[in-house]
């Protein structure tokens, strides 16, 4: 069965969402000093920007297909 465009957005949103999260959680578990901080701090915001992309490029489906049956 073919995976429609909503579900490819979708999944692509949660797996992005999971990423982000997962560096975060690590940033909390983490006695790292400053400058691995720092780093992570950085793979984090990537992540962010990231799955905000990924959100957007769902909600911007959505706004396209209101109303159609494809979701």
């Amino acid at each position: 069965m073919a995976q429609t465009t909503w579900r490819v957005l979708v999944v692509r949103y949660a797996i992005r969402a999971r990423e982000f999260s997962d560096a975060v959680a690590l940033l909390e578990q983490a006695d790292l000093p400053p400058a691995k901080c720092r780093e992570l701090l950085s793979a984090i915001k990537a992540r962010h920007e990231s799955c905000t992309t990924a959100a957007e490029d769902a909600e911007q489906y959505v706004k396209r297909k209101v109303g159609d049956d494809e979701l």
